[in-house]
């Protein structure tokens, strides 16, 4: 009713300035102030007309409870432009795709003219250079130790080094498959690619789910990245931190703001449940991989009950470590508790957590989750049933790729981003090659798995990603792909250099083979070779293989009782016929004896989430970025699941 007394306010406002106006401008004698008071009137009949127009059709509406009339004006504003803008862009994308070679040779073109004065673009002769296939003559394939002395140069602050334009950011990688790596980010990534990207994310959304409110709030999951600087003064950190340009935009979002400045994940966690709960009508769950909103759910079926507890009484729990003044702003937005939502919320939570998201927030249209480890069928037949789960895009620090423009489809499949970054393709069996041929977009073949390599505006040239996908079908002229895996990853003792895509399959398959019902939630590899000169004891841990192996970590969902345990025994056989089923050179390595048996430790219920909290106490990653490993890559980590109680190791 407020926004719709409000919109009366303004319209009325709008006809008694704009009558009263004109009849004393235009009956009154004509001085030097006439002009600007005409544009001054016209200003106010226009912005009140404006005002009167937004607030009637945000009022036609359902809008969140705890939205005040300035912040539900912004998030109209902000929500309504980034669907219009996004709808312009999707229709401009679907256009492109007609003819998408001559779309990245222009982008090519465009990026190395901005770039041909740099140091970089000098030497690389970027003038010279007319197309992709004479950049693919005069500029070699790259990997990130290319770049490493030209990327020092930009942390100490020199300028025009590998982009013209001045970094806005240095961001680090997450080091999932290696050390973590310096990106230096200008402001166009930031501010024009990545909102293009939000707008074009938002325009699928609001196509695929129409019933979407887009004035409700959203809960996003968030914990706030530690950031430094670098030498030269360039602010270092996660590409996931929100820049202060952007803050004034978290009205979208159930969290007051002071909720999105914890950088401890419980503290985070929990206060956005905390005012994701408060909030009935919450349309969308946010978060950036579907492990964290695992993980996220795992803890509210932990804490529920202090959960509700603070938010009948309007307090935030003595067991968070938060600074005063935000504990104290956060309680002032807890209004002095909701006995009456905690009391619904009770009854939701004892009736048990398969299906919560939907009972919790009936008006939720779906859930963002990027979903790298394969969890979507785990949440869809458990805690969000009912809802949803979409990766809505494909990216990494150092490049968007993909906008998934179906996004309910099972498997997710990206339509290559042809206007934002320029794409060559090594073929899979070509990968490992010293200088591999590389295809271009109007040369890939559907079915076929390729790494990917971009071309991008911050500077990184022909860059191998390690990002090995499959094209999955066309878009008119357009690929679209799916991720199968990073390069970086591949189990490879004796040579045979399997793909972390073969080896879930193989454990799917032998899970799914089992007599009795179990699923998997997360799985990790180990080559045993890591503990050549560890103090662990494997023959203490039940493997009692001496030959060179792989060590397999399962953590699964399934009863407990004795049969169910004796059958998981023999899993690791299960496992191994799997893999030499369906990879050839593991086959042989195991038929000539280079390869042991391998073993297999089920570990207890929140393992995984154990060790993505060790490595971010051991990394530079922050919450945001850090992925559930599916390769163990040191001694380290491999000694830390082995020190999980081990339930059943054959």
């Amino acid at each position: 009713m407020k926004y719709f007394l409000t919109s009366v306010f303004f319209l009325t406002t709008h006809v008694i300035v704009g009558y009263y106006g004109v009849l004393s401008v235009f009956l009154g004698p004509f001085n030097w102030w006439t002009i600007p008071a005409l544009l001054l009137l016209g200003a106010v009949v226009v912005a009140t007309f404006l005002l009167g127009l937004v607030f009637y059709h945000i009022s036609s509406q359902p809008v969140s409870h705890f939205h005040s009339l300035p912040s539900a004006l912004l998030s109209y504003v902000f929500q309504y432009g980034m669907l219009r803008s996004g709808r312009a862009g999707l229709k401009k994308l679907k256009v492109l795709c007609g003819r998408p070679r001559e779309v990245q040779e222009a982008l090519l073109r465009k990026l190395l003219k901005q770039n041909r004065h740099t140091k970089y673009g000098r030497k690389y002769h970027f003038a010279g250079v007319v197309s992709l296939t004479d950049f693919g003559a005069k500029h070699p394939l790259t990997d990130h130790d290319h770049y490493h002395p030209y990327i020092e140069a930009v942390a100490r602050g020199e300028g025009n080094v590998l982009s013209a334009e001045h970094p806005s950011k240095i961001t680090l990688t997450s080091g999932t498959t290696g050390d973590a790596k310096m990106v230096p980010i200008g402001s166009h990534s930031m501010q024009t690619d990545y909102v293009e990207l939000k707008g074009l994310v938002e325009a699928v959304s609001g196509d695929t789910f129409p019933d979407w409110n887009i004035m409700q709030r959203q809960l996003w999951l968030y914990t706030d990245p530690t950031m430094t600087e670098s030498e030269g003064g360039i602010p270092m950190g996660s590409l996931s931190h929100i820049p202060g340009w952007a803050r004034n935009l978290l009205v979208i979002f159930a969290t007051p703001p002071g909720g999105f400045s914890i950088r401890t994940t419980f503290e985070a966690t929990y206060l956005h449940l905390l005012f994701g709960l408060r909030d009935p009508g919450i349309a969308v769950i946010v978060a950036v991989f579907a492990s964290s909103l695992l993980a996220a759910l795992r803890l509210l079926e932990d804490e529920w009950q202090r959960i509700t507890a603070d938010l009948a009484a309007g307090t935030i729990s003595s067991r968070l470590d938060l600074p005063s003044g935000v504990r104290q702003s956060l309680e002032r937005a807890l209004a002095g508790g909701n006995p009456k939502r905690a009391r619904e919320l009770q009854r939701e939570f004892e009736a048990g957590f398969e299906g919560i998201i939907r009972r919790l927030w009936p008006d939720i249209s779906y859930i963002k989750a990027i979903d790298g480890a394969n969890l979507k069928s785990t949440l869809s037949r458990g805690y969000a049933k009912g809802v949803p789960v979409c990766s809505n895009y494909y990216g990494a620090t150092e490049s968007i790729i993909g906008l998934n423009i179906t996004p309910l489809e099972e498997d997710d499949e990206f339509l290559l981003l042809i206007d934002f970054t320029v794409f060559e393709f090594i073929p899979e069996r070509e990968m490992s090659k010293p200088n591999p041929k590389t295809y271009f977009i109007d040369e890939l073949d559907a079915g076929q798995n390729y790494e990917v390599v971009v071309t991008v505006h911050d500077g990184l040239y022909r860059y191998r990603l390690g990002d090995v996908v499959q094209v999955t079908g066309f878009y008119k002229e357009c690929p679209k792909v799916k991720f199968l895996y990073r390069s970086g990853v591949l189990l490879n003792i004796c040579g045979e250099k399997m793909n972390q895509s073969t080896v879930y399959s193989a454990v799917k398959e032998a899970i799914s083979k089992l007599p009795v019902e179990a699923e998997l939630i997360y799985y990790a590899v180990a080559e045993s070779t890591l503990l050549s000169g560890s103090q662990v004891n494997l023959k203490e841990c039940g493997d009692n293989e001496s030959r060179p192996h792989y060590i397999f970590f399962l953590e699964l969902e399934y009863e407990t009782d004795s049969q169910v345990e004796a059958v998981l025994t023999d899993i690791s056989k299960v496992i191994d016929a799997s893999l030499c089923h369906r990879h050839l050179a593991y086959k042989l390595s195991r038929g000539k004896g280079e390869l042991g048996d391998p073993h297999t430790q089920v570990v207890p219920r929140g393992s995984f989430h154990q060790l993505q909290g060790y490595l971010l106490e051991n990394s530079s990653a922050t919450a945001n970025q850090i992925k559930i490993p599916q390769k163990l890559r040191t001694t380290a980590m491999v000694e830390f699941m082995l020190q999980k109680e081990n339930q059943i190791s054959r």
